[in-house]
């Protein structure tokens, strides 16, 4: 930017401010190569083959950059020094040397090594990547931590000789004059993983090439800039490791896996390791950690609620779920399937679907039957659970009006006296108080913006509330009612039927329904702004209206090829059931709650929309570069003549199916049925309270 000066009088003056330019030029500029094959024992010391050895200086000549990025670079200066010669620009180059730490881009040592070794589980994979680096780990490199990259930006853009009034441009080593070899950096990363530690193998292909050197000189930074970078390696490496280690599992491991007492104790052991490698003298009293609600500090690593399914065993918020997912787990065991609701509304006196007339017994709004008869070993309204708030009147009358029932069996499924607590009963629902916090009481903030995500944890993250047998759990708002729950349930365990007649051959045992859920039945146009929909449409909180631009853009992007784009969404979300046994289930159910929370928004049907697009575009991508053809769910219920072309996106009677990226051969999908009536999902608009 060029600022004119104004001249005494007032009048524009045609001298202007010499504008402070600061550009990014590379260690590459530098012959890395030669050193190696001088005549000199020393290769510090110049000669006529490399009149500039390492630690290569600012001053010295450059012979032959070692590579054609450093020949680009190379050129930069030279524009430099020419727009200096030609308008007076000052510049400021900055010569860096490897760059590491979080964000960093792939294909580079450190950020492909420590990828490796922060995910690797198999000593295979590992081995066949060491064979293709061992000819390169004898190199040595100068590594400067990203963070010290960034102080040398903006003491370079502070940076102007004093006492000079046309000063030539100028150009800084960047790196921390200190050389290490890819193997030190392996050794230094892997002694944080004890499953991947292990002896370095000898390196037979070193001799097809001389080791390479790049070590900056760092003298003219301290002098003159007054740099100097202040991150030791073994700490810059922690920080890079911790951060692979939550891009690699975001969500945390397989929660089966995480049970196992040798798995707990590895990632106990990685997790201090990595915490005692961040510490320093200034964090002694936080041991190295970041703030759960420290967003810069955590470099984006997601923090979730400790009673979500995503949240990692070893850093997540405490809630009010804590304890209430502790005891519904404990009630919900033996369930084959569970259907829940949460009704968290401090004035509510009833759940409208356990009062409503039409509700009987005929139409199975609920998981099991006999409950009038069934209050011995097992209840089944225990797989029946409403999470409500303790300080609602409906709570307080239940209690008062001994409106209680106790299971004859523990919780573990034998006789003892370990029992569970008395339970309260609400129609066909067992109700569990929740603990709810005011809607203004910090107990409601977490790492999240917006309560919506936390008040709203079990509907889309439900993984962590109910037992272990639960392969199913349907979620409910408190007045929508299924007719015929069990024929929703056995569409989740037949998933989509395959077209055989237009030579797709799918066996049913190798796909599965992770999520149902509906169309949102639309009583107007929302593109139109008449008064039909005058009525209907109000505008957005903040946070969803930058949401749903958000997801246009990328809508546009990808020309249109996502669910939504109107003024309202078009899911239902007022009843999802979950797939609870597939681990890529839970993994996408991350994905959802993962989008919500990080947004802060008021719902989660933008959130819905959007990530099952995105599966279903990756799965299509999937089944297309590796088979080459259509992906075969787009024609599932649909019986076209020969010769006729689907139409991709239309829904059948059935619904349409959305693939889901799976990690194994086993095809997960979102199920979208209709919005139109008859399809079992009974919405009570009106009832009075206290009736």
């Amino acid at each position: 930017m060029i600022e004119r000066s104004a001249a005494s009088d007032g009048s524009s003056s045609t001298d202007v401010r010499v504008p402070h330019f600061v550009y990014a030029s590379s260690h590459e500029v530098y012959d890395r190569f030669s050193a190696t094959t001088a005549s000199s024992k020393d290769s510090s010391v110049a000669t006529p083959q490399q009149p500039n050895p390492p630690p290569f200086q600012e001053d010295r000549p450059i012979t032959t950059p070692s590579s054609l990025h450093g020949t680009s670079k190379l050129i930069d200066e030279v524009l430099a020094s020419a727009y200096h010669s030609t308008h007076g620009i000052y510049s400021v180059g900055l010569r860096f040397f490897n760059v590491y730490g979080p964000w960093n881009s792939p294909g580079t040592d450190v950020f492909d090594l420590a990828e490796r070794i922060s995910s690797s589980d198999s000593q295979e994979d590992e081995d066949n990547v060491e064979q293709q680096q061992e000819q390169f780990e004898e190199d040595i490199n100068d590594y400067i931590y990203i963070d010290d990259a960034v102080d040398a930006i903006l003491s370079a853009m502070q940076y102007r000789p004093p006492g000079v009034d046309n000063p030539p441009p100028v150009v800084f080593n960047v790196g921390s004059g200190e050389g290490h070899t890819l193997k030190e950096l392996k050794d230094k990363m892997s002694k944080h993983f004890p499953s991947n530690s292990r002896a370095s193998k000898g390196n037979p292909t070193n001799e097809q090439r001389q080791a390479s050197k790049s070590v900056a000189s760092i003298s003219r930074s301290e002098s003159l800039l007054g740099f100097r970078a202040q991150v030791p390696l073994e700490e810059g490496l922690a920080h890079t490791l911790t951060w692979h280690r939550d891009r690699t599992f975001p969500y945390g491991r397989d929660p089966t896996i995480e049970q196992s007492v040798d798995m707990r104790s590895v990632e106990e052991k990685i997790t201090e390791s990595l915490a005692i490698s961040r510490r320093t003298a200034e964090d002694e009293e936080s041991n190295g950690e970041c703030s759960l609600l420290d967003r810069d500090c955590l470099r984006g690593a997601p923090v979730f609620p400790c009673a979500s399914e995503c949240r990692r065993s070893e850093r997540c918020t405490p809630s009010v779920w804590d304890d209430v997912s502790v005891l519904s787990r404990m009630i919900t065991t033996g369930c084959d399937a569970v259907l829940y609701t949460i009704l968290l509304d401090d004035t509510a006196e009833q759940i409208p679907s356990a009062t409503a007339s039409s509700v009987s017994s005929e139409s199975m709004p609920y998981v099991g039957a006999g409950l009038p008869d069934d209050v011995g070993a097992r209840t089944q309204a225990r797989c029946n659970i409403a999470f409500v708030s303790d300080k609602s009147p409906l709570v307080k009358r239940l209690k008062s009006e001994g409106e209680e029932y106790v299971d004859e069996e523990t919780s573990d499924g034998s006789s003892g006296n370990n029992k569970l607590p008395p339970l309260l009963r609400h129609g066909f629902w067992t109700v569990l108080p929740v603990a709810t916090p005011s809607s203004d009481s910090p107990s409601w903030v977490h790492a999240f913006d917006g309560s919506f995500s936390l008040k709203y944890l079990p509907k889309i993250s439900p993984g962590r509330f109910f037992g272990y047998s639960v392969r199913y759990a349907a979620y409910t708002d408190p007045s929508v009612y299924v007719e015929n729950l069990p024929g929703f349930l056995k569409k989740m365990e037949d998933g989509p039927l395959v077209n055989n007649r237009r030579g797709y051959s799918t066996p049913a045992s190798s796909t599965s329904t992770a999520m149902i859920l509906a169309l949102k039945e639309q009583t107007c146009d929302p593109a139109q702004r008449g008064s039909s929909c005058a009525d209907t449409y109000t505008r957005p909180p903040p946070n969803d209206s930058l949401q749903s631009h958000a997801y246009n853009m990328i809508r546009m992007a990808l020309l249109g090829d996502l669910l939504g784009g109107g003024l309202e969404s078009t899911l239902d979300s007022s009843l999802i059931i979950h797939s609870l046994k597939e681990e890529d289930s839970r993994l996408f159910r991350c994905d959802v709650y993962g989008e919500t929370a990080q947004w802060g928004v008021s719902s989660d049907e933008r959130s819905l929309e959007f990530i099952i697009s995105l599966h279903d575009l990756w799965s299509r991508a999937v089944v297309h570069w590796s088979t080459g053809l259509r992906p075969w769910w787009l024609d599932v219920g649909i019986d076209y003549e020969e010769g006729e072309t689907p139409i991709e996106g239309s829904l059948e009677e059935d619904g349409t199916w959305m693939g889901i990226l799976s990690s194994t051969d086993r095809q997960l999908f979102t199920h979208i049925i209709p919005a139109a009536d008859g399809n079992g999902i009974v919405r009570i608009d009106e009832f009075k309270k206290g009736s």
